[in-house]
């Protein structure tokens, strides 16, 4: 997940899959507020509109990204939207969070940019920053996809691949294809994707 090509992605355009929450999002706002969920973190934040969604509903909000300029204009846009939220510039694999800071983590169409260690190691530390019982919520591309991406890998993941990079750490409880609306340079298409909600053991 190259730093520079997401710096100059949002130097182009600082809301490149608009400033509307993610279905995702909503979906995960849900589940979050029934099972009494206080803390979240969004893997991938980008311009923080999942996480200003997501304030604005009563959590308590961190987001984390790869890319400094994300960050700046995730803070620009909380402090626009008079909400409160931490946004930290770094790599979820490297992450210096604590352990167990969280009781859910959302995380939309994020995973299929790591390849190879990164992909388990992100995976790996999702898993540590969610207490026992946490919830998380991520959608990624699946083999049915049918876009394709320049400039950077991408992955496009088979139900065995998700099963068995999450069976060691969570309880899988939903893991379905899902049809994601999103919106690119103003114009909305949909994806084609897994939606995963599982419960870390």
């Amino acid at each position: 997940m190259g730093k520079n090509f997401w710096d100059a992605r949002f130097e182009e355009d600082a809301f490149p899959w608009g400033e509307k929450e993610s279905e995702l999002a909503r979906i995960a706002a849900e589940r979050f507020a029934l099972k009494e969920i206080g803390k979240v973190l969004d893997v991938g934040c980008g311009s923080g509109r999942d996480v200003i969604f997501l304030a604005k509903k009563g959590f308590k909000v961190t987001g984390i990204d790869a890319s400094p300029l994300a960050k700046s204009i995730a803070e620009r846009n909380a402090k626009e939207n008079k909400v409160k939220a931490l946004f930290l510039n770094e790599k979820i694999q490297d992450s210096t969070i604590e352990p167990e800071s969280f009781e859910g983590v959302l995380s939309y169409n994020t995973l299929h940019l790591f390849e190879g260690n990164d992909l388990e190691q992100a995976v790996k530390k999702i898993a540590q920053l969610l207490k026992p019982k946490g919830l998380l919520f991520l959608a990624t591309f699946s083999d049915k996809e049918k876009s394709s991406r320049k400039g950077r890998p991408v992955q496009y993941f088979k139900k065995k691949e998700l099963t068995e990079l999450f069976k060691p750490f969570f309880k899988i409880i939903e893991l379905t294809r899902k049809d994601f609306s999103e919106e690119h340079d103003k114009t909305r298409h949909t994806h084609r994707e897994w939606f995963l909600i599982a419960e870390k053991n």
